[in-house]
């Protein structure tokens, strides 16, 4: 049995957090994102969102941030009132300096020289710094309320910068004069995004107000307003060679994207600035509905590296879309905030689907990462559970209502096809039937399990309704899990009420009640092959109950906090928890003892779930992080065996070097081998022989740099007994003759291998001089006798 247990994990892979609103930039090349995440700003890869470093400097809120055109400098702004500026070549903080502001600055960017820095803040005043000695050279004041945006022109020729403040007027200020030139009063509310065409004339401006905004930039006056019945977030200007190919663009015009409220990729033409292209139908809005949906963009931006279009959504989502196309290519989740239930999905189980602390369900790809978000509860979801075929998915939520979602065959994307409402409360706990997908188990705060009958998946063509086939109250206490037996025979109910009930499957009937707890259950389990089933509770034990008389056969005590999820390993012999402290740990069933112990997360981990070839997990908790976890007891075993197997073959050749009489190459390999006492044996052998010196002195000679320091700290030990003083002091005095200083100080221990040499050394030494005192008073003695013999 022992051959068959699991006891190492190693870390393969994990999803952190790496976006929670705020700034977004992309590098000149457009091959990496620079995204602003609590105090730090974590830089991403385009092409497969791997977060490649990030720069965090003295851990206070970052407010925003901007990067140099030249892609050699990030500038942040805290809300401690100091600027940051880092060196992205070498990730280092090159400068601190204090803001000019009275208040945490809102804007930031950079001039294409890379040589200024534009601030603005809600104190009303825009600044400009100087980034290479760090003060600022322009102080503008004049806007009536806070300044949100701030944008330099794109030419170096002139010294312009635009800023604009939430009342929707347009600033242009001077550089050269100190002043300010003109203000493009137009707009009703905040301007969202400026764009300056390629002729350095034109300006084009988009605000919340649902209009666009053409401007003259030389006789500085409003040349046409394009209403687009939409709260416009961004703008972003399309190059002469960024064709998309639907929209049958000419090389005489000029382009662009813009995204807003309708959560709609749309192509505008200049000078009409007409709408040539969009890549999906608007949604209708609902009237005099004030609230935003999560899912809008905030931001658009072209990555060269990889022809797509970025986009950022209000719930820190990045999107990208196919130029060519205007098609959705690839997702990355920004934050996945608390992570409160986690499983494999698919028949390869290459996707994981997550329930975090939102109405929307992620499914990311574990190879690539890429993730799709599915919408439609209202309400934050609490749970998920993969049907036993790994093609649908089971989600309920605090809208005390459960979805059922699928793959659409046709697009590739997922659709809701089923409905399901009759909780009065949240929704908890969801479980499927484990021998087919015919039934569904949920749990929920009304203190009530409700069984739903699934005949009609496979009518994917509209949503269908459920209703379910019984309900049953069976618990005093909220619901925290339910499962399903193998054989689809029973269910199990897990409460805050410090029990777990057994019921049937078809009737709900209840048949046994488990007792022992003394605080509420978190998670319940069905043995895979035996008839047991295992709890997770609060009091910080898990249970292992016998299904037939429905007690108690085992306790496992090992978490010090609350125990929040447990599953069966290694088909049923083992068991796999995790717990509120962020460990993870491996029991034995048989033995009942905990074999590992693995440093998970920082928070609370509330999610797990094992792959079906159980040689992979996924955890995720309240850090925002979800680890992937491959095992690696075999593969640790196979290098333990054959670190065994290279040390009796090193044995084997170490005996036959002896026999040969080859020390250089014996004493070289009893150092590889560790074995000090081997090699000091050996050095006591040639002591014996003729020539003896002569022979250790080329031995030592003959060793490399790394040998010699390893001889070195057999010596340290050697040198601890007086019996093997002699032979040490002797090889110590021969590597000293044939090392010089300088070759000595270069080894890296070398202070701490004198530290250890130098007391013993000294007490040999004193100890040799009394020896020599005494044989001198043994002369005097005997020279002593002889005289009053003759005498």
């Amino acid at each position: 049995m022992a051959n068959f247990l699991k006891t190492d994990f190693e870390l393969e892979k994990s999803f952190e957090s790496f976006y929670t609103g705020g700034t977004v930039q992309t590098s000149n090349d457009g091959s990496k994102i620079f995204c602003s995440c609590n105090d730090v700003v974590c830089v991403i890869s385009v092409k497969t969102g791997e977060k490649l470093f990030s720069l965090k400097d003295d851990g206070d809120e970052i407010t925003c941030f901007a990067v140099s055109p030249d892609g050699k400098t990030l500038v942040t702004a805290t809300k401690a009132l100091l600027m940051h500026s880092f060196d992205l070549e070498s990730q280092t903080l090159k400068n601190r300096w204090k803001v000019a502001h009275k208040t945490p600055v809102l804007a930031m960017t950079i001039d294409a020289s890379s040589t200024l820095l534009a601030s603005g803040s809600s104190d009303t005043t825009v600044k400009v710094y100087d980034l290479d000695k760090q003060y600022y050279t322009h102080s503008f004041k004049g806007s009536e309320e806070s300044v949100s945006l701030v944008q330099f022109h794109p030419s170096t020729s002139k010294m312009q910068l635009f800023s604009s403040s939430t009342n929707g007027k347009i600033r242009l200020w001077d550089l050269t004069t100190s002043k300010c030139v003109s203000i493009f009063e137009g707009h009703y509310s905040e301007v969202t995004s400026i764009i300056i065409l390629t002729d350095g004339s034109t300006m084009v401006s988009s605000g919340r107000d649902k209009v666009f905004i053409i401007w003259d930039l030389g006789q500085r006056k409003q040349i046409k307003t394009v209403p687009v019945y939409e709260c416009v977030e961004s703008l972003c200007l399309l190059k002469k060679n960024q064709i998309i190919e639907k929209a049958n663009m000419s090389e005489d015009n000029e382009y662009f994207i813009s995204v807003g409220e309708q959560e709609t990729l749309k192509v505008w033409t200049l000078p009409e600035c007409r709408n040539v292209l969009m890549n999906k139908k608007p949604k209708k809005l609902k009237e005099n509905d004030d609230t935003r949906n999560p899912s809008l963009y905030s931001k658009i931006y072209y990555c060269e590296a990889t022809n797509e279009l970025l986009t950022v959504t209000l719930d820190q989502n990045l999107v990208f879309y196919n130029l060519d196309t205007l098609k959705l290519s690839k997702q990355f989740i920004g934050h996945f905030d608390d992570v409160l239930d986690i499983q494999y999905f698919g028949t390869e189980e290459k996707y994981i689907t997550i329930a975090t602390n939102s109405e929307q369900i992620k499914v990311i790809n574990t190879e690539s990462g890429s993730a799709e978000v599915l919408h439609g509860h209202t309400g934050t979801v609490l749970s998920v559970s993969i049907s036993t075929d790994g093609n649908y998915i089971a989600s309920c939520s605090k809208d005390n209502t459960i979805r059922i979602w699928c793959v659409n065959e046709e697009t590739g994307k997922f659709c809701c096809i089923a409905v399901g409402s009759g909780h009065t409360h949240d929704i908890g706990a969801i479980c499927w039937s484990r021998t087919n997908s015919d039934y569904l188990i949920t749990g929920s705060t009304d203190l009530t399990v409700k069984c739903w009958n699934l005949p009609e998946l496979l009518i994917k063509s509209e949503t269908i309704k459920l209703t379910a086939k019984w309900t049953q109250k069976l618990h005093d206490k909220d619901i925290n899990s339910v499962a399903v037996a193998p054989n689809d025979k029973f269910i199990v109910s897990a409460s805050q009420d410090k029990t777990a009930k057994v019921s049937k499957l078809k009737s709900g009937e209840q048949i046994g009640v488990l007792r022992g707890h003394k605080r509420g259950i978190w998670c319940v389990r069905f043995s895979p092959i035996d008839k047991c089933i295992v709890t997770a509770s609060a009091d910080s034990t898990i249970k292992l109950w016998a299904l037939n008389n429905f007690t108690c056969v085992k306790t496992f005590e090992g978490h010090n906090n609350s125990v929040l999820k447990v599953e069966f390993l290694s088909k049923g012999m083992q068991l796999l928890s995790t717990g509120s402290d962020g460990l993870l740990k491996i029991w034995d069933i048989k033995n009942n003892e905990c074999l590992t112990t693995i440093d998970g997360h920082e928070e609370k981990t509330w999610a797990l779930a094992i792959k079906k070839t159980e040689d992979f997990m996924v955890t995720g908790g309240e850090d925002s992080t979800i680890k992937i976890w491959m095992d690696i007891t075999e593969k640790l075993k196979l290098e333990e065996e054959e670190k065994v197997h290279s040390k009796m073959e090193a044995e084997q050749e170490l005996q036959n070097l002896l026999q040969q009489k080859k020390y250089t190459k014996a004493i070289g390999l009893a150092i590889r081998l560790e074995q000090p006492f081997r090699a000091l044996n050996m050095f006591k052998d040639l002591l014996m022989e003729e020539e003896a010196l002569e022979k250790i002195d080329q031995i030592v000679k003959g060793l490399k740099e790394y040998q010699v320091e390893s001889l070195l700290d057999f010596i340290c030990d050697w040198n601890t007994n007086a019996k093997h003083s002699f032979a040490s002091q002797t090889v110590l005095s021969i590597i000293l003759k044939t090392r010089t200083p300088d070759e000595l100080l270069g080894y890296p221990r070398i202070k701490e291998i004198l530290e250890a040499l130098l007391p013993y050394t000294e007490r040999h030494f004193d100890r040799m001089n009394n020896l020599v005192q005494q044989t001198h008073f043994v002369n005097y003695t005997w020279e002593s006798m002889k005289m009053s013999s003759i005498e």
